[in-house]
């Protein structure tokens, strides 16, 4: 056997001595200290591949993300421009909000403007 000891309740209610005979064990309750504690003990300077894998797969995810949403707003840009047959009643409806939303600004900015004159 060789390896860390699981630190399970039912393997660490053997005695020390159960475990003296093999070499390869490491860890509680033995006094052996195993490769990947020595590791975590150098204060984490050494990186794992496990981390860059992990790394790799953030950066991918957010690379797809932008190329999604990149390719679905220029689909979005082109239908409404160039081929949907509502472009019309889109474009008018657009104009009429800007209207509305300009007009709803300038009467707040005189009501605004009345209340600081008088």
């Amino acid at each position: 056997m060789s390896g860390k000891i699981p630190l399970s309740t039912q393997l660490q209610s053997f005695l020390v001595e159960s475990y003296m005979g093999n070499v390869g064990l490491c860890g509680l309750p033995l006094n052996a200290i195993c490769p990947e504690d020595e590791k975590q003990q150098d204060g984490g300077v050494e990186h794992s591949n496990l981390d860059d894998k992990k790394l790799y797969k953030g950066s991918g995810f957010y690379v797809s993300l932008i190329i999604s949403f990149t390719l679905r707003f220029w689909g979005l840009c082109w239908t409404l421009l160039f081929s949907w047959p509502g472009k019309p009643a889109s474009f008018r409806f657009f104009d009429n909000m800007v209207d509305w939303l300009s007009l709803t600004m300038a009467l707040i900015a005189a009501k605004v403007k009345r209340r600081l004159t008088s």
